[in-house]
């Protein structure tokens, strides 16, 4: 039983409990073919054993899987997919040898013989396949027989399917589930504990991969099977309440979530406390909080949990239950009604002494209340004591962390260092990499405020390899993690060291690209690519669970016998981490393209500066606390400069220029005033970005600019000189924009922009006439243009054309979801299958690599709320990652009329001239027109990646 529950233990804490969505792999599509059943070898039945409800793997496993009726082409789709299950076999089961374990796969149907032949050999990195064909009914009867050896000889098989700490994948363990229940069929006597394994697991793998529609009519559970198994009760009934919950039903979930409390007290204790106190019972607590906060009015949340309370027996269970509920007044800003709750679970938890961890947790959201009220002393207090109380290390570690960082803000260096040494410390000893960074930063930033800034950068060093080191991405600490790798590089220039300041930007960029791209959903076209995708996923689920089981181990009572040795996870880890390394670097010869989006690579500024021509500079910006560093990269010289000005004050200005340039209209007075307020801002603007290096500009035709945070909104081409010397910088340079430094010395060799094929679309949702003009003038300069307008521009269409050599220009609405990159997207027609969404993980699944140019002749398709901590997540920047090596884009709502000009001698220009210089061209001439002479109407654009 204690085997079968760890797998199901294992599932929860991996997948429902954490919330991470499971990708499918590849499934067979005819319905004519069937995975007929995946059995146990026999001789799992001969060695396999029950004893005391355990069950022991037996020596040796093969796996047998039978299919039938099957073609070539869904053969070649079942290889792909089971790239999924390397992990199962390599090291999840202990019998299973990566040097000898064998995945038998036995065809039948009229072309068993070649569909064995062909699957015959296949070799994986944790097992081979050996295919034979066999005559159907000896499958039958060999059914019959695994069957009748009694549900012992498939329990192995399940645990190893439904555990997910090597990449399980949820649609393939559903598969093996089904097919063991088929294997078992027709005279499978009935089994209580079969029946329930079954159930639980299925509900679990389920609400796994969000598929809530398995929950809207709950199979009945025979009294009898809750009763004789409660602790797969507690897990059975608490995940049907978060997935309820996820599904918006929350009163239902309550119910739910009641039911899995009253089987607590009915469980062993040898095997359901471990699971519900150390792990399940904390995420029913979060799905109590998340349906209760989701009732109507706090009241009625309020009052769920009263009557939830109302039901345990458990003096400890209940004060929880009051800390969710300080944590509902949180979430809703009640600060003070939050802190009086925390309080109130603190003292009545001290009361106890096998209360101290819950004491300990009500201190930290007494100390986070604190601090929204401001109160830090009172929140120094909170943390210090909830690090005295706290029964487990991670708990202890986390409360130093927190403790640091009020210290740090209140000024109290020394009380800050000594915390975050002691969080570092115990995140040392687990292996824990989100503590570690956390913590080291800190103590870097307390370093840096008494100028011991070689021993901060070290630390600050230290916390950016503990960031890196994690597969996983992180969900919450992207703010966290952009400010590391800001204030290092910010140390750096003070310390005069301008080429370690840029090293650290770059890698702050390159881990929120990967950061972003990790948290999507990207199904690459190109099937290969998505194999290697699938792969690396499956290393940073690995990755993941081995953090995850550090943590459990480092949230254990030190007394707890039963915790996985620490050493041994984490050389585990180790080991991982060094196979993960091992494939992104193979992976650069075949995909480099991917394997950018996972490694972050050193800066190499002398390559840099070799590809830089003698009329080109590049400008790169770091904002620091009260300064803004200034780089300035050109083929003889690396320079920077150092403008006194604070964040706050450098952020107002960029907002108030924002506000004056997006509305030009109005009366002739009130333009000429907005227009005279408008060139104040970009002059004082140009002082600070610009004037620092403006000598060291001279003689450069064309400017790349890496802007930072707040910086990315700003319209560089049309920031003026405050003097009066002379007119907007886009008259003097060239301005083109970059996604990274590394981008310059990466830059393919171009193709010819003239003779282009243009491949267009606009108007597709049939509201914007002018998109539709603006394609229609296109046609004259590119006769043979392939021209989509309406509802032909379909989102199917686009996709078909990625590959193809040329321009891309899309004429038509974008839409920027700052908070989910799944939900920004750029219009086209819907069609068959497609919703005319063409999303930005849609972007990224597709290769662009063989165009010229892709053009977003639409809104805001540059910007995104996102770049005010670091890159830019946009449609821009998608298509830039996804292979295009340049995209023109703009930084707000443009004007139609406008914009169709503007486009229309653009291209007229890059028949002549490179893309940077025909953009600028075309610029000019609209701000010498006095239609369109104010900025808003020609400096929207802007040109990001290759200029050329």
């Amino acid at each position: 039983m204690r085997a079968r529950i760890a797998a199901l233990r294992e599932s929860a804490e991996m997948g429902m409990l954490e919330g991470r969505a499971m990708e499918s792999m590849p499934k067979m599509a005819d319905t004519d073919s069937d995975i007929y059943y995946y059995e146990a070898d026999e001789s799992i039945g001969g060695s396999g054993s029950v004893a005391a409800g355990i069950v022991e793997p037996p020596p040796e496993v093969v796996t047998t899987m039978t299919v039938t009726n099957i073609t070539r082409v869904q053969a070649d789709q079942l290889l792909d997919s089971l790239w999924g299950l390397d992990g199962y076999v390599n090291g999840t089961v202990e019998a299973f040898d990566a040097n000898r374990a064998v995945m038998r796969i036995v065809t039948t149907g009229p072309a068993a013989t070649e569909i064995a032949a062909f699957l015959n050999g296949a070799e994986y990195p944790g097992f081979v396949i050996r295919a034979e064909a066999k005559d159907e009914n000896a499958i039958q009867a060999s059914a019959l027989g695994i069957a009748r050896q009694q549900f012992n000889a498939l329990v192995p098989v399940f645990d190893f399917v439904v555990s997910p700490q090597n990449g399980v994948n949820a649609a393939h363990a559903l598969e093996y589930m089904a097919a063991a229940r088929a294997a078992l069929r027709p005279d499978a006597p009935p089994d209580l504990f079969r029946d329930m394994l079954f159930l639980t697991g299925e509900a679990v793998l389920r609400n796994y991969a969000a598929d809530t529609g398995f929950f809207d009519s709950p199979p009945s559970v025979p009294d009898a099977a809750l009763a004789a198994f409660p602790d797969m009760a507690i897990l059975l009934t608490g995940t049907y309440g978060l997935a309820l919950s996820r599904s918006a039903r929350h009163a239902e979930a309550l119910a739910h979530f009641s039911r899995a409390h009253e089987f607590k007290d009915k469980t062993s204790a040898d095997i359901a406390r471990p699971l519900v106190n150390r792990s399940f019972a904390n995420e029913i607590a979060m799905g109590v909080q998340t349906a209760a906060g989701a009732l109507p009015g706090m009241e009625k949340a309020s009052a769920a949990l009263e009557q939830l309370k109302s039901s345990l027996d458990g003096e400890g269970e209940s004060l929880k239950l009051t800390i969710v509920q300080a944590g509902l007044h949180y979430k809703s800003e009640d600060y003070e009604k939050a802190l009086s709750l925390y309080g109130d679970a603190e003292k009545e938890a001290a009361r106890y002494t096998n209360l101290r961890g819950v004491a300990a947790h009500a201190l930290l959201g007494r100390g986070n209340c604190a601090i929204m009220l401001r109160r830090h002393e009172e929140a120094a207090e909170a943390f210090a004591r909830a690090a005295d109380l706290a029964d487990n290390a991670l708990l202890k570690g986390t409360a130093l962390a927190h403790l640091a960082r009020v210290r740090l803000f209140t000024g109290g260096y020394e009380e800050a260092q000594a915390a975050a040494r002691g969080a570092a410390d115990i995140a040392d000893q687990f292996a824990l990499s989100s503590l570690s960074w956390q913590a080291r930063y800190t103590l870097g930033r307390a370093l840096e405020a008494q100028d011991r800034l070689e021993p901060a950068l070290e630390q600050f060093r230290a916390a950016a390899d503990a960031l890196e080191a994690s597969a996983a991405a992180p969900e919450t600490q992207d703010a966290d993690a952009e400010d590391l790798f800001r204030y290092a590089a910010a140390l750096c220039a003070r310390m005069k060291n301008p080429e370690a300041a840029l090293q650290f930007m770059e890698r702050g960029r390159a881990y929120a690209m990967k950061t972003e791209f990790q948290k999507s959903s990207v199904q690459f076209k190109d099937r290969d690519r998505q194999r290697s995708a699938q792969q690396l996923e499956d290393y940073q689920k690995k990755i993941g669970a081995i953090e995850t089981r550090l943590e459990t181990a480092a949230a254990a009572p030190p007394s707890d016998s039963a915790a996985q040795p620490v050493e041994e996870l984490k050389k585990s880890l180790h080991d991982t981490q060094r196979e993960y390394i091992k494939f992104v670097t193979e992976l650069e010869r075949t995909h480099p393209e991917l394997a950018s989006l996972y490694k972050i690579e050193p800066l190499d500024l002398v390559k840099i500066r070799k590809h830089l021509p003698p009329d080109m500079a590049v400008v790169s910006y770091v904002i620091g606390g009260d300064a803004l560093y200034v780089f300035l990269v050109r083929a003889d010289r690396l320079v920077y400069r150092e403008t006194p000005v604070d964040g706050d004050t450098l952020t107002a200005q960029i907002k108030l220029m924002r506000s004056i340039i997006s509305n030009p209209r109005g009366a002739d007075a009130d333009r000429a005033a907005r227009m005279e307020n408008f060139r104040r801002g970009a002059a004082r603007l140009y002082d600070i970005l610009i004037k620092p290096v403006a000598a060291d500009l001279e003689g450069a035709e064309s400017v790349g600019l890496l802007p930072n945070g707040i910086l990315n909104f700003v319209p560089f081409q049309a920031l003026v000189p405050s003097d009066g010397t002379a007119d907007y910088l886009v008259r003097r340079h060239a301005l083109f924009y970059l996604d990274s430094l590394s981008a310059v010395s990466n830059a393919a060799p171009m193709a010819a922009n003239s003779g282009s094929h243009l491949f267009a679309f606009g108007n597709a949702d049939e509201t914007l006439p002018a998109a539709e003009r603006e394609v229609d003038a296109l046609k004259t300069l590119f006769t043979d243009a392939t021209v989509y307008l309406r509802r032909s521009a379909t989102e199917t269409q686009a996709k078909s054309l990625s590959e193809k050599p040329g321009i891309f220009h899309f004429a038509t609405h974008g839409a920027l979801d700052f908070k989910d990159i799944s939900q920004s997207y750029i219009t086209l027609a819907p069609d068959a299958g497609e919703d005319g969404r063409f999303t930005i993980e849609e972007v990224w699944g597709y290769w662009w690599g063989g165009s010229a140019l892709v053009a977003l002749s639409a809104c805001s398709t540059a910007l995104g709320e996102l770049t005010v901590r670091g890159k830019a997540v946009n449609p821009a920047g998608a298509f830039l990652n996804a292979g295009a090596p340049s995209v023109l884009a703009s930084l707000w709502n443009v004007d139609d009329a406008a914009t169709a000009e503007l486009m229309r001698r653009f291209y007229e220009n890059l028949t002549s001239m490179q893309k940077a210089e025909a953009l600028r061209a075309a610029q000019i001439a609209l701000m010498d027109d006095p239609a369109t002479s104010h900025p808003y109407y020609w400096a929207p654009f802007m040109l990001i990646g290759d200029w050329r």
